[in-house]
């Protein structure tokens, strides 16, 4: 009874209620106690019994599987204490897991060749294309290329001023990148454009923003498009960051002066790359005391990489923005936008109207129910990082595109289109999804790339991960289905909830 009152009180997507009520039922049959009755060692015992005992599979749980569980009982037994179904919260002290470890996807060096070869067929971006590369080449994160000023480039080394987690300094560039950076500005000039200090050092070349800074989304998509012709796979700019870093250790640089190169605050978060590089290092130096050379035509100084899922640190300073009501009465006008999830094949993306007066934090309401998300994450939006500000204030009639992020692990790019301003319907409620395709990939999954391989396992019964992976996203995850009705239903829930008007 209580866990059925606790579900119904939970704003939860569907597949995150079946986990919860799983979870929930799985505790309930392993011990004979009610809920008030629970201790903090019975919880730590049940803890214990999940990492040893094999589950009705007959295989030992990962520790991302136990970890959902106790969330969830985290979770469950805050609202017993809350709701004062319960005293004394057994679980406060109840610790998850550590993490299995993710190691760095670096890039091979023939990947690195190829992506550099594919410029060529850029045609009219060359210059610009090749000059952004060599700075990912050197570690840069798209989102701090996307911030860079013609006076950040001395002639010898990029300064970055704003940077996650505070990571700023300078970045030290060999020659190739100097000469791609000068003969970008060169061709700029030759373009009409007039560098100043404070003019952007990369610009977009789009009809809809053209000479307007590249912003972070637009950094994804070129890399995505160079990578495309380069027929490298799972490509994501950070992956730069990763090779550089790896290469690095390789190289058997002083991890202190590595560390000051890629901007790293601490040795803990930088040990990642210490030990990717001293197991390559190493396997590298066995073949040569044997006498031979890495197989498959690997080049000597740079093995070639494994797929694994990206690290991309969250940062803790971003502060989360609490969504508020949305007037849509007297609403004269609609904004017509399409959201596309880039790097995911095929496309998962949506088409929806929303009023002229939504702010920002309204609109990324909007997204994480239109989408599909949770929002458990941080976010962030390309065009101005004021969300109280409205579209009509930031787009007026200019129809431009512009980006949103979600979560800063994952990172999940989205494209917002703005296709057309027109007038509202009388009768109408907004805002209002029209159409779309697919479904969402599952929350915390590893990103595009991780996606790509969670979609990998499912399709194959024999896959190792396959049960767990199955067990994870539940039977009735389909990638394929998109679900209108169902979407638009949870827009007028969560207008009712968040005391929206008509």
């Amino acid at each position: 009874m209580r866990v059925e009152e606790f579900l119904r009180s939970r704003e939860i997507r569907p597949n995150t209620h079946k986990a919860y009520e799983r979870d929930l039922k799985q505790i309930m049959d392993w011990t004979p106690k009610g809920w008030h009755e629970i201790t903090s060692r019975d919880l730590d015992r049940y803890k214990n019994y999940l990492k040893t005992e094999p589950n009705h599979r007959g295989k030992l749980r990962k520790s991302a599987t136990i970890n959902r569980s106790l969330a969830a009982l985290q979770s469950f037994f805050k609202w017993l204490t809350l709701r004062d179904h319960i005293t004394k919260n057994p679980a406060l002290l109840l610790e998850k897991l550590k993490a299995d470890p993710v190691l760095p996807q670096e890039f091979s060096q023939d990947e690195v060749d190829n992506l550099y070869q594919a410029i060529c067929d850029r045609g009219f971006h060359a210059f610009r294309d090749r000059a952004l590369l060599h700075l990912i080449d050197h570690g840069l994160r798209a989102s701090e290329i996307h911030r860079l000023n013609v006076g950040n480039y001395d002639g010898q080394r990029i300064t970055i001023r704003v940077a996650k987690a505070d990571s700023v300094g300078t970045v030290p560039l060999l020659k190739k990148a100097r000469k791609a950076i000068d003969q970008y500005k060169q061709w700029r000039e030759q373009q009409g454009d007039v560098l100043e200090n404070d003019s952007p050092l990369f610009v977009s070349h789009s009809n809809n923003s053209k000479g307007q800074r590249l912003q972070y989304w637009g950094i994804y998509k070129i890399f995505k498009a160079i990578a495309e012709i380069a027929e490298v796979e799972n490509a994501h700019p950070h992956r730069g960051r990763h090779t550089l870093a790896t290469r690095l250790v390789m190289k058997d640089m002083d991890s202190a002066l590595a560390r000051r190169i890629t901007r790293h605050a601490s040795e803990q978060s930088f040990v990642r790359y210490s030990d990717r590089g001293i197991e390559l290092k190493a396997e590298q130096e066995f073949y040569e005391v044997h006498g031979e050379a890495p197989g498959d035509g690997v080049a000597e100084d740079q093995p070639e990489s494994i797929q694994l899922e990206a690290i991309v640190d969250e940062p803790s300073n971003w502060p989360k923005i609490t969504s508020v009501g949305m007037p849509l009465n007297e609403v004269s006008s609609v904004y017509q936008l399409k959201i596309t999830l880039l790097g995911v094949r095929p496309q998962v993306w949506r088409r929806i109207q929303v009023p002229e007066t939504t702010t920002l934090a309204q609109l990324h309401t909007v997204l994480q129910v239109v989408m599909g998300w949770e929002d458990y994450h941080l976010h962030k939006f390309t065009i101005s990082e004021d969300e109280t500000i409205t579209l009509a204030e930031l787009l007026g009639d200019d129809l431009f595109p512009f980006g949103y992020l979600y979560d800063f692990g994952d990172m999940w790019q989205h494209e917002i289109k703005v296709e057309k301003k027109l007038a509202s319907k009388l009768g109408k409620t907004y805002p209002v999804c029209l159409t779309g395709k697919r479904a969402c990939p599952p929350e915390d999954c590893g990103g595009d790339w991780g996606y790509v391989h969670l979609l990998g396992v499912l399709k194959n019964p024999l896959h190792p991960e396959y049960e767990e992976r199955m067990e994870w996203v539940s039977s009735d995850f389909d990638p394929k289905v998109f679900d209108l009705e169902e979407v638009n239903q949870a827009l007028k829930e969560m207008e009712v909830r968040e005391g929206y008007s008509h």
